[in-house]
């Protein structure tokens, strides 16, 4: 195959070094053109044959799925960041597997979703929310030095922990599909695939190619269960089976979020100011192939 490799070196515990990673693909007999995320890899044309192949953690891979404007593009992941989220939900361990000279990968669907307001849109890949998680991202911004690996996941867990003990219950005005819903809330996320943060499954069920998002409802009646599943991540003691949660599935949602709440799309923390009081939420029709492992 014709590979296009955009890789984020840093990613997760340790450096992993390119030429190595170069070296391997090479020997499995595909031609590599290679770029450093530091690269200027937008502009490189990516020709019909090629397959991208994103060797880093979940912001990088958010990162290259919401540029890439070709319909149809076919993608691999090589996970390597602290969480890994978007390739565990899609089964994948060891990207570089899938790319082996004799792997025969099952292809997926992979939706890229839009969110418009009055203000501008912007695409995500992963979920797009208001509160809890809203929140830990933007306390995230002033942890400096920026921790890594386990640890990271640690800080994250106890974040969100300290944060859902004295989170109080908003208003929030929802559409989904057209039928209004109104309720107080300590969270919302609506979710391509089903896990974020420090690795908090929050809708199992959740499919990233199947042209719905999972909105996830936290009410303040899940604190206490949520709390629970967060030390039980944190002592990985007893059973780690997410809370039942409250779960509706759209391909179109409306949102008008409290004024003063933070929102967050992907990694990136906003504000109602920024993103506007009204927010849609719709599948791009630039879909992605990606190649995941096969279930047979």
């Amino acid at each position: 195959m014709k590979l296009l490799v955009i890789h984020n070196e840093d990613a997760g515990d340790q450096t992993c070094d390119g030429d190595a990673l170069r070296r391997s693909l090479s020997e499995a007999g595909h031609k590599v053109r290679y770029f450093s995320v530091e690269d200027a890899w937008q502009e490189a044309p990516i020709e019909l044959e090629d397959v991208v192949v994103v060797v880093g953690g979940d912001g990088t891979v958010a990162e290259v799925f919401t540029a890439l404007d070709a319909t149809e593009t076919t993608a691999a992941i090589v996970p390597a960041g602290s969480a890994n989220n978007i390739a565990t939900t899609l089964g994948i361990k060891n990207g570089l597997d899938l790319l082996s000279a004799d792997a025969r990968p099952r292809r997926q669907r992979f939706d890229i979703w839009e969110a418009r307001s009055a203000r501008g849109s912007f695409r995500f890949v992963e979920t797009f929310g208001g509160g809890i998680f809203a929140e830990l991202l933007a306390q995230a911004d002033h942890v400096k030095p920026e921790p890594s690996g386990e640890a990271k996941r640690r800080l994250g867990l106890e974040t969100i922990h300290t944060i859902l003990e004295r989170m109080q219950a908003q208003q929030w005005d929802i559409q989904l599909d057209g039928q209004d819903l109104a309720c107080e809330l300590i969270g919302v996320e609506a979710m391509n695939i089903n896990r974020l943060g420090p690795q908090l499954v929050l809708t199992a069920d959740a499919d990233p190619g199947d042209g719905q998002l999972h909105l996830v409802l936290l009410h303040a009646s899940d604190r206490s269960a949520l709390l629970v599943y967060i030390e039980q991540q944190l002592n990985a003691s007893g059973s780690t089976e997410p809370p039942p949660l409250e779960v509706r599935q759209a391909a179109s949602i409306r949102l008008r979020p409290p004024d003063q709440t933070l929102l967050h799309y992907d990694d990136n923390a906003a504000t109602i100011r920024e993103l506007g009081p009204t927010i849609t939420l719709s599948k791009t029709p630039r879909d992605l192939v990606v190649l995941t492992p096969d279930s047979t």
